[in-house]
């Protein structure tokens, strides 16, 4: 069971209290010093627990790893880092590939909103898609059976599931809003959004119009060169994999000079 900790720092070395509930103190303290521990009698623990900070700890019953402090710090434990890295394996933006040791940790309800530190509300994200993430336009969610749901600025969903399948959402396309229902994205999607893909990307972000909170950012292109017909400046047609995604629209927007 996720169980509650309590710490006093009573010498400069710290000293902590910990019991399983402030009302048990009596009977269930501990004291813990210098990687040993001891009984407490009940009168020490309630005047460690009387000047003491009190924190939020649930921790995994069988390993006893923290998987949430709450509010309480903004930086996870290493125990609950590496528990979040062991679990999304890699970014979990949908196609990435960079290896989860290299990623940022990010909330996903971020800090600044009332975010907590915890399982849950974790995830790992590339130095890019990191920055991606934070985009007008891009949100992020997680779902209550762990399912991550991104959106991005073309209102395209995906969900990634924990084992890391990547689906879709349903969606209504073209100017009759077409119904296009789920579709499980290729094995190949990863092979596809590559660094270009994503500088592409980023840089179109960077030179959209400005936008009100209740639309999102919408992209503005200067067209060909003179005497150029649309779309001579691009050598290659996009991947049918990018035109699956949304992002071929998007992309045959950014400004190319």
């Amino acid at each position: 069971m996720p169980r509650a900790a309590a710490s006093s720092t009573v010498m400069p070395n710290a000293v902590t209290a910990s019991t399983t509930k402030p009302s048990l103190a009596a009977s269930s303290a501990t004291l813990t010093a210098g990687g040993r521990c001891a009984p407490l009698p009940a009168a020490i623990t309630v005047a460690l627990a009387a000047g003491g900070t009190w924190r939020r700890l649930l921790t995994d019953p069988v390993t006893g790893v923290v998987l949430d402090v709450g509010r309480t710090r903004y930086r996870p434990p290493a125990s609950l880092a590496d528990a979040v890295r062991a679990r999304d394996l890699t970014c979990t933006l949908p196609g990435c590939q960079v290896p989860a040791a290299r990623c940022d940790i990010d909330h996903i309800q971020p800090w600044s909103e009332g975010g907590t530190t915890s399982l849950d509300n974790l995830t790992t994200l590339c130095e890019v898609h990191h920055r991606l993430k934070h985009t007008p336009g891009w949100s992020l969610t997680r779902a209550q059976d762990g399912t991550l749901e991104w959106h991005t600025p073309s209102r395209t969903g995906y969900r990634r599931a924990p084992d890391g399948t990547i689906t879709i959402l349903p969606r209504r396309v073209g100017p009759r809003h077409r119904h296009q229902p789920a579709m499980v994205l290729p094995v190949g999607v990863s092979q596809t959004l590559t660094d270009a893909v994503i500088n592409e990307l980023e840089r179109g972000l960077l030179q959209a119009a400005p936008h009100s909170p209740t639309r999102p950012p919408r992209l503005e292109s200067r067209g060909p060169r003179p005497g150029e017909p649309i779309g001579a400046w691009r050598t290659r047609p996009l991947p049918p994999v990018l035109h699956q995604l949304g992002l071929a629209a998007l992309l045959d927007e950014v400004i190319p000079f």
